[in-house]
Order: C-alpha cells, then structure tokens, then sequence
C-alpha cells in the first residue's frame, strides 16, 4: 500500500495541474508560506487523530485481551504515522529558508497523499478491530509457534492458542460479548479437531485432549452462572469427543464425561435446569456416536456414558430440578434402542442396567426439599422410566437378543407396578401397564414369525 502511496505521490508531483505554482512566484510568497504552515497543522492534526483513534481501539479490544494491543496498535500504525510525519517535517523544513518549486510541489502532493491515505487507514483499522480477525491472528501465530517447538522435539503441554482464546474467552464472558465467547471457544474447538486428525502419537494427542478438556471444564464451571454460555460449551465439548469418536479416543472420551459429570452437579447446584439438560442430551450424542464408529472396547464408554445420564438425573433430583431427570430416563431409553438396533447386545445390557437404576431410585420427599411437587416429579420419573424400558425391551425381543435380559425388564417393571399401586399412582401403573404391553406385543410378534 505505501508503495502505490510513493508512487501517486511522484505521479502528482509530475502532473502540475494538481500542485501548479507559477515559475516567479515573488509576492506570492506570504500565500506559500501560509499554505506551507496550514498544511504542517492540519497532518499535525490527523496525526493526533490517527493517535488517538488508534489508542482508544486498542483499549477497547484489550478488554477481551492484553495480548490483542499489539494487533491493534502495532507497527502498520507507524507505518502510516511516519507517512503524516513526514508530511510534516518537509513543510516545517521550507518554511525554515529559501524554499524551491519543486520542494513545494513535493511537500504538497505528500499532503494530498495523506489526506487519501487516511481513508485506507480507517479500514485498515476497522479489520484489525473484528473479533473473528483478532482470534484468526492469535491462532496462526501461536500455531506457527507451536510447529516450529514441535518440529525441535519441545513441544508446550498445552498448545499457546488454546491458552490464549481461553483467555480472550473469559475476557469477552467479562464483557457480556456472548457472541466473541462463542466464537473463541468454537475457534478452540476447531484446533482441537484438527488435533485429533493430526499424525502426532497417540500418547500425545491423548495428553494435550486431556488437558484441553479440563480446560473447558474449569471455563465452563466459571461461567456457570450464566444461563448461555455455558451451553456453548458443552456443545464444543461435544464436538471434540465426536472427533475422538471416530478415532476411538476412548481416554478423551472418559475425560470428556468426568468433565460433564462435574458440570452437571455445578448446574445442579445453581439450578440451571438446562445446562443439566443439555449434559444429558450431549452423552447421548457421545453414546450414538460411539456405536456408529465401534471397536472391541466400545462398550465400556457406553456404561460409561448411560451411568453419566443416570448420575446427572440424581443430581438435578437431589436439587429440586425434575425436568433432566424426566429428559434422562427418555435419552437411556434412545441409547438402549440405538444399540439393540446395531445388535450391541452389551452395551444394550449395561444401558438397561442403569435406567432400571433410575426409574427405581425415583425421588423421596426428603430428597426434593426446593421442588415444589415432589410427588409429581417423583411419579413423572417413574413413568417416563417405565415407558422407555418397555420400548427398549420391545427392540431387544424383535432384535432376537438375550431373553433373560428382557424377563429381568419384566420383571423389574412388575416389582414398580405394585409399589405403585400401594402408593396410589394410578398414572405410574398405567405407564408401567402400557410398557409391558409393548413388550407383549413383540413376544406376540416373535411368535407369530416362527409359525
């Protein structure tokens, strides 16, 4: 850009129509002299402009991070101020003797050219003071950072990017700017699939995941409080362990739900009814995820992850929030059909084990002391309990799986119907009635097929 700026300059210097003063220009000399020290005043002007626009856009990105002044405010402002400086220097230097005519062209073409300049110089500004460009900045340098330590054998524990827009994240938390939060933590997010396609050992992507995941979960449980944010969040943790998913990251997969256990019970805790929500509907994600790229060791994530959307109910019960129990017992009852329907006939066991765990734990009075109805919720659990273990074991029978497995269904379901009964939920008992009808009406079906 300077050097189109040099070269309009000679150019206006050459074409007089621009900057034309007569060859005698005695008389005229008190105009020069004026025009001379108007110009020296009004680049000294833009120069307190520039300045100053400059410093108060860097106070303003600094908000979010110290480390964003230096993209802000860095060299190509100089760059421009050494432009205007100069203009000023050539007028202050005629006015200091004898001046020439082609001194004094030059000194007015310069200050055309900064006065065009300017233009450029705020949309220079402009694109250094985007969010999305200050964050692009901060991850190619620090990447570019992190190859050449990589390539010398010395990598950093956790990758500087991470470190800085985890940083910047919290900073734009601070500022309410929900929308750069979401941003720097989708921008983690990326990097870190791009960790999981890497070719680095599996020992090492397994040590930065892990890392990274704590992370996020310490910026999650910071920024609890907030009904929003903290959703963002898990929704990138999400993302990271479908990647892992697909690589049979099991490790960072375990990381990830030690890491929604902990957010969950902090949302319980705050109330925060739908970040409790959003961990449960996020296992499941995991879990389906999971099944679709299966190994050997698969079914292990999945107790895994059905004993997360147990224990994240528990939690929102012991805390007065009935809702993600409700939404848990229907999520197990999505995973378990997800895989019978794959023929996962273990995995399917160990999901049935712990949404036979959660319809019976259900909710006592003095368990629920903030819930306003904890009868209702009580009864709304074991319904949807109900429900979801008579649709699972409708799948496992027409999936041809492990008869004692779905007798052990049965039979539960007909233990809860008596208690229901003593207790009088007549609502419970005609769930519970519905789900062994559904269950009845596979075996029914199986029957007839073998006719």
């Amino acid at each position: 850009m300077f050097v189109i700026l040099m070269i309009a300059s000679a150019l206006l210097i050459e074409f007089r129509g621009f900057t034309y003063i007569p060859d005698n220009f005695d008389g005229r000399r008190d105009g020069i002299y004026y025009l001379l020290s108007a110009q020296a005043q009004v680049l000294g002007a833009i120069v307190a402009l520039v300045s100053t626009l400059s410093l108060v856009a860097a106070q303003l990105i600094t908000r979010y991070s110290h480390r964003a002044f230096s993209i802000v405010h860095g060299g190509w402002v100089f760059w421009y101020l050494g432009l205007y400086l100069l203009g000023i220097a050539v007028a202050l230097f005629l006015l200091m003797g004898n001046f020439l005519l082609p001194g004094i062209q030059f000194s007015f073409a310069l200050a055309i050219v900064c006065l065009f300049a300017l233009a450029p110089y705020l949309l220079v500004l402009r694109q250094h003071m985007d969010i999305g460009y200050v964050i692009d900045v901060f991850q190619s340098n620090a990447n570019r950072r992190y190859e050449v330590r990589l390539a010398t054998g010395q990598p950093e524990s956790l990758p500087e990017a991470v470190q800085i827009l985890n940083n910047f994240a919290m900073g734009a938390f601070s500022a309410h700017d929900y929308d750069s939060f979401e941003l720097a933590v989708a921008v983690i997010t990326a990097g870190t699939n791009q960790l999981v396609e890497s070719e680095q050992s599996p020992e090492m992507r397994h040590q930065l995941l892990m890392q990274l995941i704590e992370r996020l979960e310490r910026l999650t449980i910071q920024v609890i409080n907030e009904r929003a944010a903290p959703r963002l969040i898990i929704r990138q943790i999400g993302q990271i362990c479908q990647a892992a998913a697909r690589h049979s990251l099991h490790g960072t997969i375990s990381k990830a739900s030690e890491a929604l256990k902990e957010i969950a019970t902090y949302a319980a805790r705050y109330e925060a009814e739908e970040v409790v929500s959003d961990t449960v509907h996020l296992r499941r994600s995991i879990g389906k995820s999971v099944i679709d790229n299966w190994t050997e060791n698969s079914t292990p994530i999945i107790g895994l992850t059905a004993w997360g959307i147990r224990i994240a109910a528990v939690d929102g019960l012991r805390y007065g929030l009935g809702e993600p129990a409700s939404h848990a017992v229907i999520e197990l009852g999505r995973l378990g059909i997800a895989c019978a329907d794959d023929d996962k006939e273990g995995a399917v066991r160990e999901v049935a084990n712990e949404l036979i765990r959660l319809t019976n734990e259900g909710v006592t009075q003095s368990s629920v002391e903030k819930l306003p109805t904890p009868e209702f919720a009580y009864r709304q659990v074991k319904r949807s309990g109900a429900l979801a273990l008579g649709k699972l074991g409708h799948r496992m029978i027409l999936q041809q799986m492990e008869v004692t497995d779905v007798d052990r269904i049965s039979s539960e379901l007909i233990k809860m119907q008596a208690l229901a009964r003593i207790d009088g939920h007549t609502d419970v008992v005609a769930g519970i009635d519905q789900a062994l009808g559904e269950i009845d009406s596979a075996r029914q079906q199986m029957e007839k097929q073998k006719e």
